[in-house]
């Protein structure tokens, strides 16, 4: 909100009162905790192994592709039908979790105003 210089931090409720429709922060917070538990069972999934050393799994009904990168040595990449990220929060992505997590923030963005 413009009101607050600062970043503040507040339950479902108090933000539906504060931006005057809690309907709405109701359904942001819904959408918040389905997101949490996607990725809780989405870091289960196992990834195969392709020939080419690459590790894949069917997500969201579209392949994702987690690839090692060709021209520089512990660097990742993600690729899918969206498209390829090679960063990850602004910075290169350098092992395979770090992979996993960006193919899922890719593919299932973060709602806006969510904390990560």
């Amino acid at each position: 909100m413009e009101e607050y210089f600062e970043n503040i931090h507040v339950g479902c409720i108090c933000a539906g009162i504060m931006e005057g429709n809690i309907f709405a922060a109701k359904e942001r917070d819904h959408e918040m905790r389905n997101r949490v538990k996607r990725k809780h069972n989405y870091l289960k999934r196992r990834w195969r192994q392709t020939r080419n050393g690459s590790h894949a799994i069917r997500y969201k009904k579209q392949w994702v592709t987690i690839t090692p990168s060709k021209f520089e040595a512990g660097r990742f990449g993600v690729i899918c039908d969206k498209g390829s990220v090679w960063e990850y929060k602004g910075k290169k992505i350098p092992d395979f979790q770090i992979a996993v997590n960006a193919a899922f923030d890719y593919i299932d963005p973060p709602i806006k105003g969510q904390i990560q």
